[in-house]
C-alpha cells in the first residue's frame, strides 16, 4: 500500500515539474506597467561588454567569424508588453527569427512597449562579427581597359585577356577583406585600392598577392596579350542617320532637314583598334553616337583617327548641311551624303561664359595643344587664345573662373602644361579670376593674385609622377602620385593651389586622406570628399597622393566610441600610445584637447588676436605652444585667468563645450541663445544648477548644436572631467557638421 502511495506521489510530482517547466516564464509578474527587460538570451556565445542589466540600454559585443546569424529571446519584467526585435514582433519569452550577421558591426534593437501605460524602452546591441584571420580571398577583381576571358570568382586564381594595341596601361582594382594586405606586382595597394600597370607588347603578367593577418596567402595571376600595333588610320565607312557610304577622301557632306538638332553618326575604321575623336569626343568604331549640332545652316564636325600604334593620325571633316527642302536638286541631282578629297580648316568656336560665370575652354575652343611624346607618356603643351578669352571676360561681368578642360582628351599617363601670356595673366589678376586646369587624374585651381613673377606670363602643370617612395605598412596608396607645379613663386605666406585628385577605388572616400610628399616625409593634408575624388584647399605646389591610413587601437573594440575613434585614427586626427592603446576613458588635459581641436580645424579658422598668447605658464619650448598660441589667436581659448592657461590640468566637460562652441562659431554660423533659452535647454537635466554661470549659454549651445550629450539618465555632469573618447567625439561632431571629410 505504501509502495502504491509512494508511486502516486512520485507521478504527481513529475507532472507538476513538467507543468512548471513547460509554462511560459513570467519574470517579476507583479511589475505592472514596467517596460524594462529582465534578461536577454542569445542563441550563440556573444561576448558582451557588460552583463545585462534592466537599467542599462546600450551594449557592445562580439562573436567569432564562424557565426553568420543568431537569434535572441527577450524576457520582460511585465507580461503585458509588446516586443520588437529589429522591427519584427516577438512574443515575450519566445525566440526571435534569425538575424544575419555581416563581418564587422551589426546593430540589433530590442524595443519594449508597455500595454498598460505605453512607456517604451529600447535596448541596443552592437555586435561585432570578427573577421576570419586566414581568409586571403579577393572579394572582387576588376581590370580596367582590358577584356578578360571570364568573370571573377574568388576561388579562380588565373585569368587571361587582351588589350588594344594602343593601350599603354591597365588599372588593376582588387578588393579584399580589411584584415588583409594586397600587393599588385609587388606594390602595396589598399583592400579597396588600385594600381596602374604599364604594358609592353606581347605577353604581360600581372600578379595580385593577398596575405591574411593569420598568414594565409593567395596569388592571383592575370595574363594580358597586347597585339602588335597598326599604322592604318583609315575610315572604312561612315553613316549619318542610317545613310551609309564608303570613303575615298577626307571630307564628307550630308544633308538633313532644317530644324534638326542632332544626328546619329556611325564610323567604321579599317583597323578596329584605332581611336576615333569625333568633334573632340572619343567614340568607338562601329558604335552609333547621337551628336548634338550647333545652330547654323552648315555644321562642321572634325574627325581624327589615331592608328593603334598611337602615332599615326589622319584628319577628316564631316559637313552637316541643313536644307529647307531636302528633295530639291543641286546641279540636277538629289542631295545625298558625299565625300571629297579636299580638306578644310578647322574653325575654332567662340569662347562663351556659362550661367554660373565659368569661362569654359577646350581644345580647338579657346585653346590649342602641341603634343610631345616620350615613351608611353605624352605632354600636352596648351596655349590659350588670349583674344577670344579676353573678349568673353570683358563682355560678361559675371565671369568668375577660367576652366581649361582636357580631362576627356588625355589619358592617366599624360601630362598637362598650360601657358598663359602676360596680357591674359594681367587681365585675370585685374578681374580676380582664378584658373582651373583639368586633367584625367586631377584638377588644380590657381589664384594668380597669390603669385609673383608672372608679369611676363607663366605656366601651370599637372601630371602623374613616379617617385619610388617607400610606404610604411599603415599607409595604403589609393592613387598614384600627382605633381602640381608652376613658374614664379607664391606671395609670402600664401598657398595658391586648390587641388582635386581623382580616385578610382570603390570604398568610402571619407576614410581616405590627401598627403603631401617632399621626397622623404608624408604630411597629411586636411581634405574633403568629392564625387570619386579628394579635394584640398590652400596648398602649395608639390607631389600629392591619396592614401588610407590603416590604424587600430587595442583597447577600443568594445567601447561605446569604437566607430568614432577608429574613424578619427584613420584620419590621423588623434593618436594613441606606444603600446597601441588609446585609453579612451583616461582624462584629457586642457592642452591636449586644445591641440586636438586646432589640428583638426586650424586651417578653417580666422585670426582674431594678432598678438601672441599672454599666458605665463605656456612657454615656447612646450610641445603644445604652437597650438595653444594659435587657439588664442583664433579667439577660442581665454585661460582660467588672464595670465594662466593651466595646460596640464584636466579639462572639464563645460570647459570643453565652451571651447568647442567658439570654434564652431568661427567656421559655421550657430544660432545665438539667450539666457532664458539656455535655462530652458539645461532644465531638462537634473544637475542643471551645477553648470557654472559663465558656461551656461555655451553649454546650452553645445547641446543645441548636438556637440555634447548627457552622460546618464538626464545627467549633464558639467563639472566632471572629460575623457579622451568624449573629446574625440566633440571634435568629430564639429567636423561632421561642416562636411570636413
Amino acid at each position: 500500500m505504501k509502495s502504491k502511495m509512494w508511486s502516486r506521489f512520485i507521478s504527481c510530482m513529475l507532472i507538476f515539474i513538467l507543468m512548471v517547466t513547460a509554462a511560459p516564464i513570467s519574470v517579476f509578474a507583479n511589475s505592472e506597467g514596467d517596460s524594462r527587460l529582465a534578461r536577454v538570451d542569445f542563441s550563440t556565445d556573444v561576448s558582451l561588454s557588460s552583463s545585462f542589466s534592466p537599467d542599462n540600454y546600450s551594449y557592445t559585443g562580439r562573436v567569432s567569424s564562424t557565426i553568420s546569424s543568431l537569434t535572441l529571446t527577450p524576457y520582460a519584467m511585465d507580461s503585458a508588453v509588446s516586443i520588437q526585435v529589429n522591427g519584427n514582433g516577438v512574443i515575450n519569452g519566445a525566440t526571435s527569427s534569425f538575424i544575419n550577421l555581416n563581418t564587422g558591426w551589426n546593430y540589433i534593437e530590442v524595443r519594449v512597449t508597455s500595454l498598460r501605460d505605453n512607456t517604451v524602452r529600447s535596448y541596443s546591441f552592437q555586435i561585432n562579427r570578427e573577421e576570419d584571420i586566414n581568409n586571403a580571398d579577393l572579394t572582387s577583381l576588376v581590370i580596367e581597359n582590358a577584356e578578360i576571358d571570364q568573370n571573377f570568382k574568388a576561388d579562380v586564381l588565373r585569368y587571361t585577356g587582351k588589350v588594344l594595341p594602343s593601350q599603354t596601361y591597365v588599372i588593376v582594382k582588387p578588393k579584399a577583406h580589411s584584415n588583409t594586405t594586397v600587393k599588385v606586382n609587388g606594390t602595396y595597394v589598399g583592400t579597396t585600392g588600385y594600381h596602374l600597370v604599364d604594358l609592353n607588347g606581347g605577353i604581360n603578367t600581372i600578379t595580385v598577392v593577398v596575405t591574411a593577418s593569420g598568414g594565409a596567402t593567395n596569388q592571383y595571376e592575370i595574363i594580358l596579350i597586347k597585339p602588335s600595333p597598326s599604322s592604318d588610320a583609315g575610315i572604312k565607312s561612315i553613316s549619318v542617320n542610317s545613310k551609309s557610304y564608303s570613303t575615298n577622301g577626307e571630307a564628307f557632306v550630308t544633308y538633313i532637314p532644317e530644324g534638326t538638332s542632332s544626328v546619329d553618326i556611325q564610323i567604321n575604321t579599317e583597323d578596329s583598334f584605332s581611336t576615333i575623336m569625333l568633334n573632340g569626343q572619343k567614340v568607338i568604331s562601329g558604335k552609333i553616337v547621337n551628336t548634338y549640332l550647333k545652330e547654323g545652316a552648315s555644321v562642321e564636325l572634325p574627325i581624327e583617327v589615331i592608328a593603334s600604334n598611337g602615332t599615326t593620325t589622319k584628319s577628316y571633316k564631316l559637313y552637316v548641311i541643313r536644307q529647307a527642302n531636302t528633295t530639291a536638286s543641286i546641279n540636277g541631282s538629289s542631295p545625298e551624303s558625299t565625300s571629297s578629297g579636299s580638306g578644310s580648316t578647322l574653325s575654332s568656336s567662340a569662347v562663351t561664359v556659362s550661367s554660373s560665370g565659368e569661362i569654359n575652354v577646350f581644345d580647338a575652343k579657346g585653346a590649342n595643344a602641341i603634343v610631345e611624346r616620350s615613351g608611353s607618356v605624352r605632354t600636352y603643351n596648351v596655349t590659350l587664345n588670349t583674344e577670344s578669352i579676353s573678349k568673353a571676360i570683358n563682355d560678361s561681368p559675371r565671369s568668375n573662373k577660367l576652366v581649361v578642360d582636357y580631362s576627356e582628351m588625355i589619358t592617366l599617363n599624360d601630362k598637362l602644361n598650360l601657358t598663359i601670356d602676360s596680357n591674359l595673366s594681367s587681365l585675370l589678376r585685374t578681374k580676380n579670376i582664378p584658373v582651373k586646369l583639368m586633367g584625367s587624374i586631377g584638377n588644380v585651381t590657381v589664384d594668380l593674385n597669390k603669385m609673383v613673377g608672372w608679369n611676363t606670363g607663366g605656366s601651370i602643370s599637372l601630371g602623374k609622377v613616379e617617385l619610388g617612395a617607400n610606404f610604411d605598412k599603415e599607409y595604403i596608396p589609393e592613387t598614384n602620385f600627382i605633381q602640381f607645379t608652376h613658374t614664379g613663386s607664391p606671395v609670402i605666406g600664401a598657398n595658391p593651389f586648390d587641388i582635386e585628385i581623382k580616385v578610382f577605388t570603390e570604398g568610402d572616400l571619407k576614410f581616405a586622406n590627401v598627403y603631401g610628399y617632399d621626397g622623404a616625409i608624408f604630411d597629411v593634408v586636411m581634405s574633403t570628399s568629392g564625387v570619386n575624388s579628394k579635394k584640398a584647399s590652400n596648398v602649395k605646389a608639390g607631389n600629392y597622393i591619396v592614401m588610407s591610413f590603416k590604424k587600430s587601437f587595442t583597447d577600443i573594440k568594445n567601447h561605446w566610441s569604437y566607430t568614432l575613434i577608429d574613424f578619427m585614427a584613420k584620419k590621423q586626427l588623434i593618436s594613441g600610445y606606444p603600446d597601441d592603446s588609446f585609453q579612451p576613458d583616461r582624462y584629457v588635459s586642457r592642452s591636449e584637447f586644445t591641440s586636438m581641436l586646432v589640428k583638426a580645424l586650424g586651417d578653417k579658422m580666422k585670426t582674431l588676436n594678432n598678438s601672441d598668447e599672454p599666458f605665463k605658464d605656456v612657454e615656447e619650448n612646450d610641445w603644445y605652444y604652437e597650438t595653444v598660441n594659435s587657439a588664442w589667436k583664433y579667439g577660442i581659448v581665454t585661460g582660467l585667468s588672464s595670465l594662466e592657461f593651466v595646460p596640464d590640468t584636466n579639462i572639464t566637460r563645460e570647459q570643453m563645450a565652451s571651447i568647442a562652441v567658439r570654434a564652431l562659431k568661427q567656421i559655421k554660423s550657430a544660432s545665438s541663445i539667450s539666457d532664458l533659452q539656455a535655462n530652458n535647454i539645461l532644465s531638462t537635466y537634473v544637475d542643471a544648477k551645477a553648470v557654472s554661470s559663465w558656461a551656461r549659454v555655451e553649454m546650452a549651445t553645445a547641446i543645441n548644436s548636438k556637440l555634447i550629450e548627457g552622460v546618464g539618465q538626464n545627467t549633464l555632469a558639467s563639472q566632471a572631467l572629460a575623457t579622451r573618447a568624449q573629446a574625440a567625439a566633440v571634435v568629430y561632431k564639429i567636423l561632421d557638421q561642416i562636411d570636413a571629410f
